[in-house]
C-alpha cells in the first residue's frame, strides 16, 4: 500500500513540475536557421539600393575616359580580328597584306627573325608549327568569343575605339551585379555581398583590364554566371545541370 502511494506520488509530482515549467522540445545538432544572418543589418532599402549604388560606382570605374587612348597592342589584336571575322567569316590573322602575330621575344627564335620579316610565308609557317595559327592563317591562341563580341559591337557602333571597348566595359558592370545577386543568396548576407563587391571594386587591376577591348572582363562576368548555374543546380534546380553546363561552356569560349 505504501508503495502504491508513494508511486502516485511521484507521478504527480512530475506532472506539476512540467506544467510548471514549459520545456521546448530540441532536436540535437539541428542546424542554424538560413535566414538567421540574413536578416541581420537588413532594412527595406537595402535590397535595392546597395547593388544601386555598386552599379554607379562600376559604370563610372568602368566607362569614365573611356576613349581617352588609343587601343594598345593587344586590344589592337582583338579589334582587328573581329574586323577580319566580319569580312571573311573568322579571324584571320593575315589578309594578304598585314598579319598578326604572338610577340613573345622570351620563346621566340632569334635565329629566324630576319628571314621571318621578309617572307610572309616563312613566317606563316613557323607560327602554324607553333599551333598559334592554322595553316589557313586562322587565330587559334584563343577562343572566339571576344572577337564575336567585338564583331556584334562594330556591326552596331561601327569600328571605333568606343564600340570596342563598349561591350567589355558592360560586361564589367554586369559582373558587379551578378556577384553581388549570387553571394547574398547563396551565403544569406547582405553584409557579405556588399564587402564582396567593394573588394572587386577596390582592385585597380581589375578596373584597368575590365575596360579593355579584351576578354578578361567576359570571363570574369561568365565565371559568375558559372557559379550562379551550380548553386541553381545543387538547389535542385529544373536543368540546373543542363544550365550549368552551358554557362561553363560559354565561360570557355572567351
Amino acid at each position: 500500500m505504501n508503495r502504491k502511494l508513494s508511486g502516485a506520488g511521484k507521478k504527480k509530482t512530475n506532472e506539476t513540475v512540467s506544467s510548471m515549467v514549459d520545456i521546448p522540445e530540441t532536436t540535437p545538432n539541428a542546424a542554424p536557421d538560413p535566414t538567421h544572418y540574413a536578416r541581420l543589418g537588413t532594412w527595406r532599402g537595402e535590397r535595392y539600393l546597395a547593388p544601386a549604388i555598386a552599379g554607379v560606382l562600376a559604370s563610372i570605374l568602368l566607362l569614365w575616359g573611356l576613349t581617352n587612348t588609343y587601343l594598345w597592342q593587344d586590344e589592337a589584336n582583338t579589334a582587328v580580328l573581329a574586323t577580319r571575322l566580319l569580312k571573311f567569316g573568322r579571324p584571320l590573322t593575315y589578309d594578304g597584306v598585314n598579319l598578326i602575330s604572338v610577340d613573345d621575344l622570351s620563346i621566340d627564335d632569334a635565329a629566324t627573325i630576319d628571314q621571318r620579316t621578309k617572307d610572309p610565308k616563312a613566317v606563316i609557317d613557323y607560327y602554324v608549327a607553333r599551333h598559334m595559327i592554322k595553316p589557313d592563317t586562322e587565330w587559334i591562341y584563343h577562343p572566339w568569343g571576344q572577337f564575336l563580341v567585338t564583331a556584334a559591337s562594330f556591326m552596331l557602333l561601327g569600328q571605333t575605339t568606343l564600340a570596342a571597348r563598349l561591350p567589355f566595359a558592360l560586361a564589367g558592370i554586369l559582373t558587379v551585379l551578378l556577384l553581388y545577386v549570387w553571394v547574398r543568396r547563396y551565403f544569406g548576407s547582405p553584409l557579405m555581398a556588399q564587402l564582396a563587391v567593394a573588394l572587386l571594386l577596390c582592385n585597380a587591376y581589375w578596373i584597368l583590364h575590365g575596360r579593355q577591348c579584351r576578354y578578361y572582363a567576359l570571363t570574369s562576368l561568365f565565371l559568375v554566371i558559372t557559379l550562379m548555374a551550380y548553386s541553381y543546380w545543387q538547389r535542385g534546380g529544373r536543368w540546373g545541370a543542363v544550365a550549368f553546363v552551358a554557362a561553363a561552356w560559354c565561360w570557355f569560349q572567351m
